[in-house]
């Protein structure tokens, strides 16, 4: 066995699937389902991507065309998202039709204290819209990816370099201020013989097919992101980083409250024009400049949250 890390940046929510307001549930499920939300189109506007070691990609038939980029120094190739589900098999055992085993899963307390829970950051935010946990197809444009948590562990790889607060303060963070996470990780234990096994179910396409990615067997990190364009085209092969980043908001308070903004959407409440406010309308770094843009880059800027709560 091997353990395969897979980080996520930016726009998400790792949805605990046991949430008491979400009806029918199944014995199958997995016990998180990452909802990358499709923001293409808003205001301010988001790239959804599976981003994985470029030259050891096994067969990538019926994925979309990749685009070669460099994350973190290193060659990876990078797919566009617009309304898969995804998992990494753990083995040739690994059955969906199958209950997942408790065991197999955790949650680190490092997830559960810096990742900020959505129902603690924006009033009235209760319940999450069931249209972005479960794809219908009366309303496809949702959801950008799923990414579906059978086993591993869960945790906060990295963390912002700066503290911060909401305001107005609801209940998080309970001390008031801290550094935020900046990029969540899954550790899975997968079996490598024959390659590392991605299945994509594309929801919009006829019959909605599954189709598998199978990377080489001595991958050990992929990365999903939702960013701005300015941040895709830092990563993109040949592409010039941009003078301005105007695109995020420029100040951390304009964008991070503008990501939030994106977050209210997934409230059940957004939908019926109930009063969602959002409680981090001004959130903002401890540090005063340089630090007012820690939007920059890919890791920073972006935070992922969880819910419930």
């Amino acid at each position: 066995m091997a353990t395969l890390r897979v980080s996520f940046v930016g726009i998400m929510c790792h949805y605990d699937m046991a949430d008491p307001d979400r009806p029918k549930k199944k014995e199958t499920d997995p016990f998180r389902r990452t909802i990358v939300v499709n923001a293409t189109n808003l205001e301010h506007p988001h790239q959804a991507f599976l981003a994985v070691p470029h030259d050891k990609v096994l067969s990538d038939i019926g994925w979309p065309k990749p685009v070669k980029c460099t994350i973190d120094g290193s060659p990876f190739q990078r797919y566009d998202l617009d309304g898969v589900r995804m998992r990494v098999l753990s083995g040739p055992d690994d059955l969906e039709d199958s209950a997942p085993d408790p065991s197999s899963f955790l949650v680190d307390p490092t997830f559960t204290t810096f990742v900020p829970p959505l129902g603690q950051v924006i009033q009235n935010f209760k319940p999450i819209d069931p249209d972005y946990v479960e794809y219908n197809e009366s309303n496809p444009d949702l959801v950008a990816a799923h990414f579906d948590m059978r086993a591993g562990r869960l945790h906060v790889a990295e963390f912002d370099s700066f503290a911060s607060f909401f305001n107005p303060s609801l209940s998080f963070p309970p001390g008031g201020r801290i550094p935020l996470a900046s990029r969540v990780r899954l550790d899975i234990e997968v079996d490598p013989t024959g390659g590392i096994v991605i299945v994509g179910e594309f929801y919009k396409a006829p019959n909605r097919p599954k189709r598998r990615l199978i990377l080489d067997p001595g991958v050990r990190r992929i990365l999903i992101g939702n960013v701005v364009p300015a941040d895709i085209a830092m990563l993109d092969e040949g592409a010039s980083e941009p003078a301005d980043h105007a695109a995020h908001g420029g100040a951390a308070v304009g964008s991070r409250a503008g990501h939030f903004e994106i977050y209210s959407r997934l409230s059940k409440n957004f939908r019926n024009n109930a009063a969602t406010r959002v409680g981090s309308t001004q959130l903002l770094p401890q540090t005063p400049a340089p630090d007012d843009r820690p939007a920059r880059g890919m890791s920073g800027g972006c935070p992922g949250t969880n819910y419930p709560p």
